[in-house]
């Protein structure tokens, strides 16, 4: 059972979260997804055809005490309370753009989900008039995808949270009428780099085997080349 103090320090980040970009409700939904996949691993996995899955559930909330319950929903009654707090307070400092949902289309969405998916290949793209070099950068951005989703493949168990966290902040963007560039990736960046790292060293374990730091060192060396790489280009960019 995860202390009160830890609960509740835990709503007022997200809570402090969403009070800086209105992304931050991510979190929120992140850790309600994440909490119900741990509690109710039997009816999340299993397929339930004959009844078994809802008979799995009353037997969870059956053993769930009162004071159980409490505790994990501490993170989002201090959510509510702050959030409330300071709406009221700040009532210009509370506006959102969730009114902008009401622009949204089927076009739209088509459009902004195939630009964010693409906009990460600015980091390793050349400022070149070499047609080339700018076609070999998006290959290497096309091999980073597949290597990260062999990563997600390995731990997808492990790191689920991690998953939905990015898939909810990828569907708070697409459906948004304007665009605003690769900053608004720059959270999940890392979390992408991590399991580009994850299928890099699991491609090279297949074939010189699994265990060797060396391999382990040269799985994580062509990154933070592509990373050195993508700094400068950003340096020289911005100056």
């Amino acid at each position: 059972v995860i202390p009160i103090a830890d609960q509740l320090l835990l709503g007022a980040l997200i809570a402090a979260s969403f009070s800086i970009r209105t992304s931050g409700i991510a979190l929120l939904l992140t850790l309600g997804i994440t909490q119900l996949a741990v509690a109710l691993p039997s009816v999340v996995v299993q397929r339930t055809t004959d009844g078994r899955g809802l008979a799995s559930l009353r037997g969870v909330f059956s053993q769930t005490t009162v004071h159980h319950l409490c505790v994990t929903l501490l993170p989002y009654t201090t959510f509510a309370i702050l959030t409330s707090v300071w709406s009221t307070l700040l009532p210009g400092g509370g506006s959102s753009y969730f009114y902008l949902f009401r622009c949204m289309s089927l076009g739209l969405i088509k459009h902004n989900l195939v630009y964010y998916l693409d906009i990460p290949a600015m980091f390793i793209t050349p400022t070149s008039s070499y047609h080339y070099l700018i076609h070999g950068a998006r290959v290497v951005y096309g091999v980073t995808i597949l290597l990260a989703g062999a990563g997600i493949r390995k731990r997808y168990r492990s790191d689920f949270h991690i998953l939905a966290y990015m898939a909810l902040t990828l569907l708070l963007y697409i459906p948004l009428p304007f665009v605003q560039g690769i900053r608004y990736l720059f959270p999940l960046l890392p979390f992408y780099v991590s399991f580009v790292l994850t299928g890099l060293e699991e491609f090279l374990s297949s074939i010189f085997g699994p265990g060797k730091t060396l391999w382990k060192t040269i799985s994580v060396s062509p990154v933070i080349v592509i990373l050195v790489g993508c700094t400068i280009l950003s340096a020289k960019r911005a100056f």
